[in-house]
């Protein structure tokens, strides 16, 4: 009888551990973080995200730069970025995460709060699902 309940016990646990495995494999929900951060030199936005939403993310930051195009067809990007208005960026995107930073001397306050406001913007694309 000991038997018994013992396997049980196992059984009813292994359940358990499955059905948890699976459930976090398999929701829908993600975590989503947005950081800002400002150093003497330098301006970093970092953002990760649920990746189905990765062309949202991606027309809303073309849409803000245009004509200059950072992503086009491509969702992996890491590259410099010059602006019609002379505003440069380092940009590292994945589906799921983006990453830009502005070096400060190499760009005007103006530069920077439009940079700034664009990528805050991004709260406004990023959805918790």
């Amino acid at each position: 009888m000991k038997t018994a309940y013992i396997l049980f016990s196992v059984s009813v646990v292994l359940v358990i551990i499955s059905i948890s495995l699976f459930l976090s494999n398999n929701t829908t929900s993600h975590k989503t973080a947005v950081s800002y951060a400002e150093t003497p030199t330098a301006y970093v936005f970092r953002a990760s995200y649920n990746a189905s939403q990765a062309e949202l993310v991606e027309k809303y930051i073309d849409s803000c730069f245009f004509p200059v195009v950072i992503f086009g067809t491509t969702h992996k990007v890491k590259k410099e970025v010059v602006t019609a208005d002379n505003t440069r960026f380092d940009i590292k995107a994945s589906q799921g995460n983006f990453y830009v930073k502005a070096d400060k001397k190499l760009n005007s306050q103006a530069a920077l709060d439009k940079l700034i406001n664009t990528c805050m913007g991004l709260k406004s694309v990023i959805k918790p699902i």
